[in-house]
């Protein structure tokens, strides 16, 4: 079997070439249509957080894009972006020693407003959609995140699911988030608040 150093060393090559490939928005795809081209570009029938190399080129077969990296405690990380913003996506449950073995995975993308959101207004996310676990950071931008256990492998068509339904909460809380800054100003220039670089 292929090492996952060298496995991620391809994917960093490959990467390089396939970053100019942004994914057309999956939203606009019946879910059951996106699952059934997922599964046939990917070729894997499981995928799992103790394989991250497997899980970035399963991402990338289907049309996303897609790096692996690692946290600032050294687990696996893989950096993308969905409806427009930055999207991480963490690995838990890894080795404190090795970080491999990983169990379960977090999307994670957050929202950088002009002004600070107060842990009501937060709360209402939670509220309102059933894929999105909110945070309010240090600055009072909020942060969605969605955790998937993985275990000893799930469908990668359940897997690419998720990302299709994550991607949908991205857009609605979104509109949500920046709501009273578009009322205030036609035109708003909002820039997508970068997820963490280490695991909440």
């Amino acid at each position: 079997m292929t090492s996952l150093k060298l496995t991620a060393a391809a994917l960093f090559a490959a990467s390089a070439v396939c970053s100019p490939m942004l994914h057309a928005p999956v939203s606009a795809q019946a879910p059951a249509q996106a699952s059934a081209q997922a599964s046939a570009q990917t070729g894997t029938a499981t995928i799992t957080a103790k394989n991250p190399a497997e899980l970035t080129i399963v991402l990338m077969n289907a049309g996303y894009e897609a790096q692996l990296t690692t946290d600032g405690v050294g687990d696996p990380m893989i950096a993308s972006v969905l409806a427009g913003m930055p999207l991480r996506i963490y690995f838990y449950g890894c080795d404190a020693e090795t970080n491999d073995g990983c169990d379960s995975l977090q999307l994670s993308t957050g929202f950088d407003r002009e002004q600070p959101w107060t842990r009501g207004e937060a709360l209402e996310i939670s509220e309102r959609f059933r894929f999105a676990s909110v945070r309010l950071d240090d600055e009072g931008d909020p942060f969605i995140s969605w955790d998937i256990i993985t275990g000893d492998g799930i469908p990668a068509s359940v897997f690419l699911q998720s990302i299709t339904q994550f991607e949908r909460t991205i857009e609605l809380t979104a509109a949500v988030v920046f709501a009273d800054e578009e009322a205030a100003d036609p035109a708003p220039q909002t820039t997508p608040q970068s997820a963490p670089q280490t695991a909440p």
